[in-house]
């Protein structure tokens, strides 16, 4: 069975959106004191999230518009590695729709942002050395 014609397309747009979010995190955390850290999260388990859907859509696995790395990480084929723990993924989860509106989340500070930026470090490290190099070849997106 061959490929879908824009499958490739589609992954490179993935990857690229990851890698729009994980830019914006690393930029947000540069205006100290002013950093905004709860927006650091969120490009976090955006950025993250994404890479996830990026092997998805390289395997073609269908998924939904499903926010928990858990569930998602749970689609992958077993020879998928993420080095993720469960604790991780679940806070970096939180940080999807919690952190963006008030009242729903607890103080967001440095030390949170930094262990969001480690981990979707992590995921995006995995994930870029599981896809193929083709799929990488991308510049920033939209």
């Amino acid at each position: 069975m061959s490929d879908p014609p824009d499958k490739l397309g589609v992954l490179r747009q993935w990857v690229g959106k990851a890698e729009d979010d994980f830019r914006i995190a690393q930029h947000l955390l540069t205006l100290r004191p002013d950093c905004p850290f709860w927006a650091v999260c969120f490009h976090c388990q955006q950025s993250a999230e994404k890479y996830i859907k990026a092997l998805l859509v390289w395997e073609q696995i269908p998924f939904g518009k499903v926010h928990d790395l858990d569930e998602l990480t749970k689609l992958l084929p077993a020879s998928y590695e993420l080095p993720v723990e469960a604790a991780a993924q679940l806070k970096l989860s939180d940080f999807a729709v919690t952190s963006r509106y008030p009242g729903g989340e607890q103080a967001i500070g440095p030390e949170d942002a930094q262990e969001a930026l480690s981990a979707a470090r992590r995921v995006r490290d995995a994930t870029r050395r599981q896809l193929p190099p083709e799929a990488l070849a991308v510049g920033p997106v939209g």
